[in-house]
C-alpha cells in the first residue's frame, strides 16, 4: 500500500470512531486539562504569585524609567555601575523564590492530568489495533491493559532524550566555538532513533512485548525501510503542518476580535507597555496565552487520534508484507 492508501485507510478509520474517541479525550484529556488550569489560576492568585508579579512589574517600570532619566542627563551613566539593577537582580530573586511551591505544585498537576491523558489513549491505541471499529467501553476496558507498559515507554524515551540533549548541551558549551559543528549530527542522530523507534508503540499493544524489547522490535522493524517509513511520516506531518497553518490563522483571527473588544493592542513592544498599566499588559498576556491554549486543545483533539491510527494502520500494512 502507498501512502495514499495507509492515510485514506486510516482517514475512514478516523471518522467511523470520531464519536468515540471524542468521549475518551472528553473525559482523560479536556476534563482533567481544565481542572488543572483551573486549580493552577486559583493557586497563582492564592498563593500570592499574582501580587509579586504586580509589584515587580511596578518596580521593573520605575527602575527602567530611571535609568532613561538619567542617560538623558548623564550619556556616560551606565545602569551595571548603578545600585538600580542590583536591586532589581534581589526583587527577581525573590519573586522566584517566592514561586518555587507554586512551580513545583503545577508541575505536580500537569504531570497528572498528561498520566490521565495517556491513559485515555491507551485505549484508543489498544482498541483500535484490536478493532476497526469500537465503542467508548471498548477503549476504557482496554486502557489499563497496556497502561503500565505504555507509561513506561514514554517515560524511557522521554528520560533518554533528556540525558541527550544533556550531553550535547555539555559538549557544546565545553567544546565552544567547535562544540556547535556537533549540533547537526546530534540532530540527525536524533531523527534516525525517533524513526526507528516509531512503531514500539505497535509491538507493546499488538505483541504484548516490554518497553525495551518493543524499542528493539521497533528498531528491527524498520530496518531495511528507514527511508520509506520516514517518507510516509514526513508526509503525514506535511499535512498536519498545513492544517496547524490554518489552526495558526484561526488564533491569529480570535486573539484580534477579543484583544480589540478589550482595547489592547495587537502587538505589545517596550515602547507601548509605558503607556499601559499592569492590568492591561497582563490582560494582553491572558487573552493571548488563553486563545492559544484553546487553539492547541482543539488541535489535539482532532490530530492525535489521526497519529495513532495512521500508525497503526502503517504498522499492520508492513506487518502484512513481511509475512
Amino acid at each position: 500500500m502507498g501512502f495514499g492508501e495507509v492515510f485514506g485507510e486510516s482517514w475512514r478509520d478516523y471518522k467511523a470512531n470520531f464519536k468515540e474517541m471524542s468521549k475518551v479525550q472528553l473525559l482523560f484529556y479536556i476534563l482533567p486539562y481544565l481542572v488543572v488550569t483551573g486549580i493552577v489560576i486559583f493557586l497563582f492568585y492564592s498563593m500570592g504569585i499574582y501580587d509579586g508579579v504586580k509589584d515587580f512589574y511596578t518596580q521593573s517600570m520605575s527602575t527602567l524609567q530611571e535609568i532613561i532619566s538619567r542617560t538623558v542627563i548623564d550619556p556616560t551613566y551606565s545602569p551595571q555601575d548603578s545600585d538600580i539593577t542590583d536591586q532589581l537582580s534581589i526583587f527577581v530573586t525573590k519573586l522566584l523564590y517566592d514561586s518555587i511551591p507554586f512551580i513545583l505544585i503545577s508541575l505536580f498537576l500537569v504531570i497528572i492530568s498528561s498520566i490521565f491523558a495517556l491513559y485515555g489513549y491507551s485505549g484508543i491505541i489498544t482498541s483500535s489495533v484490536k478493532n476497526k471499529k469500537f465503542t467508548f467501553s471498548d477503549a476504557i476496558s482496554e486502557a489499563r491493559k497496556n497502561f503500565g507498559k505504555i507509561l513506561g515507554l514514554f517515560a524511557s524515551i522521554f528520560a533518554i532524550s533528556i540525558v541527550y540533549s544533556f550531553v550535547l548541551i555539555l559538549l557544546v558549551s565545553l567544546l565552544r566555538p567547535i562544540g556547535l559543528v556537533l549540533v547537526l549530527p546530534w540532530i540527525i542522530i536524533a531523527v534516525w532513533v525517533g524513526i526507528s523507534w516509531s512503531f514500539s508503540l505497535m509491538f507493546i499493544v499488538a505483541e504484548g512485548k516490554g518497553v525495551f524489547k518493543s524499542l528493539a522490535s521497533s528498531w528491527a522493524f524498520v530496518k531495511g525501510r528507514w527511508w520509506k517509513t520516514f517518507g510516509y511520516i514526513l508526509l503525514f506531518c506535511l499535512i498536519t503542518l498545513a492544517f496547524s497553518i490554518v489552526m495558526g490563522r484561526v488564533k491569529w483571527i480570535l486573539q484580534v476580535i477579543v484583544l480589540n473588544s478589550y482595547g489592547l493592542p495587537q502587538t505589545l513592544d517596550l515602547y507601548e507597555i509605558f503607556y499601559l498599566t499592569f492590568d492591561e499588559v497582563f490582560n494582553y498576556l491572558a487573552i493571548k496565552e488563553t486563545v492559544e491554549t484553546l487553539i492547541k486543545l482543539i488541535y489535539n483533539f482532532l490530530i492525535i487520534p489521526l497519529n495513532i491510527l495512521f500508525l497503526k494502520n502503517l504498522y499492520v500494512t508492513w506487518k502484512k508484507q513481511r509475512k
